[in-house]
């Protein structure tokens, strides 16, 4: 296809006069654009993002000796605490906030504005972490419903309602859950955002659940371009459940409608019509009542709604499952990348927390910033300081030559996945 850049003004007039569009016309749409793009490039300047200390560029590369010393930096030089009053504070005024925070305010591209995104964001602490990923992921057409576990400091509650009244399109959950491991508890805050996203918001097209310690891997130009690919295929993780898992429910079969139970992680990519299915399907509605008697109703709830083609979800998977582990051998999952270290077979350089997930450090920013995956768990905002920092300087540069026009983004690994190729359709 041809650009403007790539011939003279006046030889793209004369074919575009013979296509039938007039010379003056065309004079004015390219001084139009132009303007918009030297609008864009200021706005984008004044928000670069820049770790501090650290060679970032080197770092992504992986370069050894950037890699060195920002690891020294991490381990000996601990970030100062941002505490939670500090951002109720700074949030009190709302334009020095977004100015003070970088945050992008504008759609930036007729592609990612024609497709809007919905999130919830379950926290409970850590208000600077937070905002950290909110400012990256934030766009005014995107819709962003936060959860505060209802147990949290006042202060933390308090930075997260000033937060949200700065930013159109963020909001607070209608509903407040005293959030505990291992019950129902952990799954409603997911069902109580999903309707209020549902009621906020008539255009956004797909669904992404996100808590306070994850950051993404792809900018909003990629993943506007990745599910448009997917065009309403889910992303779910799910696997055959052995023994361990089925004790779990066992007790209370068969479930409703005969369903098949599948276990699976909690975090999804979604279509709005499997939104749509889960809040308002009389199945779904009465395998959410009968999975919340469950112990640990998360991880079965999305999977097993997204198996079962005799329920037909839109967007469900009809391809084959494995048992666990792994998963991946059959179908991959993209929607969160999580380093077990006992299952992944890759090193963790940071440090583990249970059962032996890794925490991640600068030292795995290279790997990251290659994996397809939409979004990685965990970090921790005094620990992987740099890490964020680097992954976050390096999806500003993506950001701001997508913006320009400068790069573009290659989907075609995403278009041959299985649970595009075996999604169900009715």
């Amino acid at each position: 296809m041809m650009h403007v850049h790539d011939v003279s003004l006046d030889v793209y007039r004369a074919l575009r006069a013979f296509a039938g569009e007039r010379p003056d016309h065309l004079a004015t749409r390219t001084q139009r654009n132009k303007t918009k793009m030297e609008r864009l490039e200021r706005f984008l300047s004044e928000r670069a993002v820049r770790a501090e200390g650290v060679n970032c560029k080197g770092v992504v590369e992986g370069d050894t000796k950037s890699l060195v010393q920002a690891n020294l930096t991490e381990r000996t030089q601990r970030a100062t605490p941002e505490y939670d009053e500090y951002i109720l504070r700074d949030a009190g005024t709302c334009s020095s906030f977004l100015q003070r925070y970088g945050f992008l305010t504008d759609s930036l591209t007729d592609t990612e504005k024609a497709f809007p995104l919905a999130y919830s964001i379950l926290a409970y602490r850590d208000a600077a972490q937070v905002v950290f990923m909110l400012r990256t992921i934030y766009r005014p057409q995107n819709s962003y419903c936060i959860h505060v576990d209802k147990k949290s400091r006042g202060p933390f509650q308090d930075a997260m309602r000033a937060v949200s009244r700065c930013l159109p399109g963020v909001f607070m959950a209608s509903r407040l859950i005293d959030v505990g491991w291992g019950g129902f508890s952990v799954l409603e805050p997911e069902i109580v955002c999903m309707q209020d996203l549902w009621n906020h918001s008539k255009t956004w097209r797909y669904f992404i659940n996100l808590t306070g310690q994850e950051f993404p891997l792809k900018t909003n130009y990629e993943l506007v371009k990745i599910l448009r690919t997917y065009n309403g295929a889910n992303d779910i993780h799910g696997f055959i459940p052995n023994g361990a898992f089925q004790r779990r429910w066992r007790h209370l079969l068969p479930a409703p409608h005969n369903v098949t139970v599948y276990a699976g992680a909690v975090q999804v990519t979604v279509s709005r019509a499997f939104v749509d299915f889960l809040l308002h399907d009389r199945v779904a509605q009465d395998f959410l009542n009968w999975t919340s008697r469950t112990r640990q109703p998360d991880e079965n709830y999305f999977g097993t709604l997204n198996y079962n083609a005799q329920l037909r979800p839109p967007g469900g998977y009809r391809g084959s499952l494995a048992m666990k582990p792994p998963l991946s051998q059959i179908k991959p999952y993209l929607t969160r990348l999580k380093n077990w270290v006992q299952t992944s077979g890759h090193p963790c350089p940071g440090h583990m927390v249970r059962r032996q997930l890794c925490i991640f450090s600068v030292l795995d920013v290279p790997w990251l910033s290659t994996r397809p995956h939409l979004f990685a768990n965990k970090f921790y905002y005094d620990y992987s300081r740099l890490a964020l920092g680097c992954l976050a300087e390096d999806l500003f540069n993506r950001t701001r030559d997508q913006t320009l026009g400068r790069r573009d983004f290659d989907v075609s690994y995403y278009e041959n996945l299985p649970y595009i190729k075996d999604k169900m359709t009715f």
